[in-house]
């Protein structure tokens, strides 16, 4: 497998502000950026699949796009269908059609700005009709309104984890039970200080062998405690009795 990983503009670029000339010249510009940091054209439609992880709305899912050659139209190579697979932890809740459309018209402009600035598939063209697209994926449903982005990295991993198997990622129903966000959450924390070596921002063990709302529990009762005012205990003095006591008689 020869994956190619798009950077987040590019998603979020495209399916936020979906404008044909705006596409256009981004395209450009992304084509040309490719060739400026590798030196030769890049083409995207050889890979086995590629990712596009989109930010709609402050909500991030992520698209997968399976053999995106298989839609052109003249080569040499025995044609099978695209396959876009919508990996969205709140899909019971978003209606994805227009993200189809969406993908569809942005794997077209792809394949025709090769064409224009890289002569990548000349004479060729690009039948979007041979893209399907599956948004049925047995995948878990976030329980909150912020872990999307956990989610959808988590989603990725597993594609990516099934992968050397030849496994089906249509049929991972077991697999996608099993995930836990906030183990992920951890293992994304210690990559990004392994990589970054931060590593006086490591959190500590405990964090890490507990669920974060636990800790975060604890924190603040130790932050309660501490910040508290201290009191020097008062302890009782017996009265001494006076020299000049005096009685009732």
């Amino acid at each position: 497998m020869e994956p190619h990983n798009f950077s987040m503009f590019l998603g979020n670029s495209k399916l936020n502000h979906f404008d044909a000339k705006t596409i256009k010249n981004d395209m450009a510009k992304m084509v040309d950026g490719l060739n400026e940091r590798t030196r030769i054209p890049i083409d995207m439609f050889k890979k086995d699949f590629f990712f596009l992880p989109i930010c709609m709305r402050d909500h991030w899912f992520g698209v997968t796009v399976i053999d995106p050659g298989g839609a052109i139209v003249g080569g040499k190579k025995a044609r099978k269908k695209s396959t876009i697979l919508i990996l969205d932890s709140l899909r019971k809740h978003i209606n994805h059609n227009h993200t189809k459309w969406n993908i569809r018209a942005f794997l077209t402009l792809l394949f025709k700005a090769l064409q224009s600035y890289t002569k990548i598939h000349a004479h060729l063209s690009y039948d979007y009709n041979w893209i399907d697209m599956n948004n049925q994926l047995p995948l878990p449903i976030q329980p909150n309104t912020y872990d999307c982005g956990i989610y959808m990295l988590m989603f990725y991993q597993l594609f990516v984890d099934s992968l050397p198997t030849k496994e089906d990622p249509l049929v991972l129903r077991n697999k996608w039970d099993t995930m836990d966000s906030d183990k992920y959450r951890m293992v994304i924390h210690d990559r990004i200080v392994t990589v970054g070596g931060f590593k006086d921002f490591a959190l500590p063990s405990l964090y890490r062998r507990t669920d974060p709302r636990k800790f975060r529990r604890k924190k603040r009762r130790e932050e309660l405690k501490n910040s508290a005012p201290s009191y020097e205990p008062v302890v009782p003095v017996a009265a001494e009795e006076s020299s000049s006591a005096y009685s009732l008689v």
